[in-house]
């Protein structure tokens, strides 16, 4: 969906005050000034609403902080097995995310009326972490 004419013309039903938008899709939060969710935030019906987008492409996991699946899931079967999170990753890690030692997610970025506020794992507001 376009953002013009797209996103931008949907009218939410915001809570008042801290309301979170997340994105957990290829690369969609990898540029700070020009990328999807960065645009979004700026919106006029995106106001005071926190948008967090992917600064990669990004893998099932079974935590939100680090990068760890199996070869089952890796085959696309599986998929019951414990709690999914769609994670940050850097290619070339796979076999690190089912052997180990696993890789650290790469964070999701987050902004505010265009601002960029930061960056972090989901497990900043999405946790059910049994590794640390």
């Amino acid at each position: 969906m376009a953002i013009s004419g797209g996103w931008d013309a949907i009218d939410f039903n915001w809570k008042k005050s801290g309301a979170t938008c997340v994105f957990y899709g290829c690369n969609s939060g990898h540029n700070e000034s020009e990328g999807f969710a960065v645009r979004l935030s700026s919106l006029d019906n995106f106001k005071e609403v926190i948008v967090w987008g992917q600064s990669t492409s990004s893998f099932p996991s079974f935590e939100p902080h680090i990068r760890v699946t199996t070869l089952a899931r890796s085959t696309n079967t599986g998929w019951d097995m414990g709690p999914t999170y769609m994670v940050g990753g850097k290619g070339g890690e796979g076999s690190s995310a089912i052997l180990g030692p696993y890789p650290a997610a790469t964070p999701l970025n987050f902004f505010c009326n265009g601002i960029h506020l930061g960056e972090s794992h989901q497990g900043a507001f999405n946790d059910h972490r049994t590794r640390t």
